[in-house]
């Protein structure tokens, strides 16, 4: 009895304290946008610790809800804070000879409470371009106080111009990061809070790049939860990141093909390219560089393989009046040239009370005032009125010679099933408590 109470004694000291390590921290992550390979781990391997990011996808698993794409894997995990830490990235695989290749190996400095990131970008297969590179930095995010922060990473190998704009106006005339190069990260911009898009075009062509993409949106905070970070959140840092499409064959997660099958539309030849006069090849996903293949035309040599130069959808008249002429169309302001429209394209005219003077024509010359055209049945004079349009035809131009041929339904221009860039959304800055 005496040794029991003398054990129950020995256990009760509520004025002993025993102290455990307060570990100083910093946040990593890992950005996947290498667009030839499989999944990826990153490990800090010089001592045991939980900051590992398995599986993670190229585009670290990109999803879309409500009209916002997200990169699900892009995320802040908490690691020792020191000098020289030691990390790798292995190809993530179910056997030991994939699991232990090293596809980087670097040692960094991380200081406690800051954030960094490790971009792993460019192509892995020997001898592509450009080769595979890691940028490890530190996220330093402005405040931007009342207004949202907003940056672009360029992981694509093609400069690109981008424009911010709220949701629901209209793309800017000038852009708002000018001419990004190919892999390499933009500065911060300001703006209000509000559901905000990113348009993107390419540098050279114009030509866009995506469909204008819807940021993260953000959700206000409650009495009890804290407000989850987005364009509509003051105080808020968002990032898009635009990747490069994935190569066919590789491991890397492969985008939707996208086929323009014409149905009811009918498709024609020019010496270059090819024309619709409905619809647009924008908005079917061909943009410049895709390879494509062509069936159904009767010229044989129409068909078959090509790559697309430029893509255009037709310009088309802004709502001001229209008139016809003996040869073809008028107006007293505004102005053909500034619209866009250009010898040889191919046009719709809607909306004119003389049969004659709608449907389809080609232009032969234009000043700002007139365009000059030919057509089936010629135009007859019409005074000025509202409700009429012009619309040129949507365009594609190939790396091949063409023999031209008229419209007609049956035909068929399919593109690969990946080749196109996608854009993915990432916070860099939590709005304050």
């Amino acid at each position: 009895s005496l040794c029991l109470a003398a054990g129950v004694v020995a256990a009760c000291r509520p004025d002993e304290v025993i102290q455990t390590e307060n570990i100083p921290t910093a946040g990593v992550r890992f950005i996947n946008a290498v667009p030839d390979t499989g999944a990826m781990d990153l490990r800090f391997v010089d001592i045991v610790e939980n900051n590992v990011h398995f599986v993670v996808p190229f585009r670290n698993n990109a999803v879309t809800s409500g009209g916002v794409t997200a990169s699900t894997l892009i995320q802040f995990k908490n690691t020792r804070a020191g000098p020289q830490r030691h990390f790798r990235i292995f190809m993530n695989g179910t056997t030991s000879a994939v699991a232990s290749t090293v596809v980087k190996d670097t040692m960094v400095n991380l200081e406690a409470g800051k954030l960094y990131t490790a971009l792993l970008w460019g192509y892995a297969r020997p001898g592509a371009t450009p080769g595979l590179k890691l940028t490890f930095f530190e996220e330093v995010v402005p405040d931007p106080g009342s207004n949202v922060a907003l940056r672009v990473i360029n992981a694509s190998p093609t400069a690109v111009d981008v424009r911010q704009y709220p949701a629901t106006g209209t793309v800017p005339g000038a852009a708002t990061w000018a001419n990004i190069p190919g892999m390499s990260i933009s500065s911060y911009v300001t703006a209000p809070p509000s559901q905000i898009r990113f348009n993107v075009r390419e540098r050279v062509s114009g030509n866009p790049v995506v469909a204008d993409a819807l940021a993260l949106i953000g959700t206000p905070k409650t009495v009890d939860i804290e407000a989850l970070p987005g364009t509509t959140i003051a105080g808020s840092a968002v990032t898009m990141i635009i990747f490069p499409g994935s190569v066919v064959g590789s491991t890397a997660p492969q985008t939707a093909p996208f086929v323009f099958a014409t149905g009811s539309i009918s498709l024609y030849a020019t010496a270059n390219g090819f024309g619709r006069p409905t619809g647009s090849f924008l908005s079917d996903g061909f943009l410049v560089g895709t390879p494509i293949t062509v069936t159904g035309f009767g010229t044989a040599s129409n068909n078959g393989a090509a790559v697309i130069t430029s893509v255009q959808d037709g310009p088309k008249t802004p709502t001001t009046p229209l008139s016809a002429t003996g040869t073809g169309y008028a107006r007293a302001t505004g102005s053909f040239l500034t619209d866009g429209f250009a010898p040889g394209m191919e046009i719709t005219a809607a909306g004119f009370t003389t049969a004659a003077n709608n449907g389809r024509s080609t232009v032969l010359t234009v000043t700002a005032g007139a365009l000059d055209v030919t057509k089936a049945t010629p135009t007859v004079v019409e005074a000025a009125g509202a409700g009429r349009s012009l619309i040129a035809d949507a365009t594609i131009t190939v790396d091949r010679v063409l023999v031209p041929e008229a419209s007609a339904s049956g035909r068929r221009i399919v593109g690969p099933l990946t080749g196109r860039p996608a854009v993915s959304f990432m916070w860099d800055r939590r709005p304050p408590r």
